[in-house]
């Protein structure tokens, strides 16, 4: 998968870069009708890249795919510009704190609902 680097930021000794990139992830529609599908779509998905620099050292911190929603990944990017985090280990609490905000939805998961919607919108395609 290819990533495409949106917006790069240094702040001191810290650079963050928020990237996408489109992954393959399992979705399923049922219109109670008798029509039920389940397959992967493909998902543009937002991440961060924290990057450390410790004089000839430097420690990268890969969050992954986050959301689907460039918005919350957006905020996550700023808050972490402006925070001043000097560590990774308060790098990586910032982003798990988020994420554990944003899976607190009906699918357990930052990325499922826009799959389930890309989804729907398939198969309304194909049928009208």
């Amino acid at each position: 998968m290819n990533r495409t680097i949106l917006m790069t930021r240094e702040t001191g000794e810290v650079t963050v870069q928020l990237y996408y990139e489109d992954v393959q992830h399992p979705a399923y529609y049922n219109n109670y009708r008798g029509i039920e599908v389940s397959q992967n779509v493909t998902v543009r998905v937002y991440g961060v890249t924290a990057t450390i620099s410790e004089g000839r050292e430097s420690i990268v911190y890969d969050s992954g795919g986050l959301s689907a929603q460039n918005y919350e990944v957006n905020y996550l990017f700023h808050q972490l510009c402006r925070s001043g985090y000097a560590t990774i280990d308060e790098v990586r609490t910032a982003v798990r704190h988020e994420y554990s905000l944003w899976c607190r939805n009906r699918y357990s998961d930052a990325i499922s609902k826009r799959a389930n919607q890309i989804l729907k919108r398939k198969v309304r395609q194909w049928l009208y």
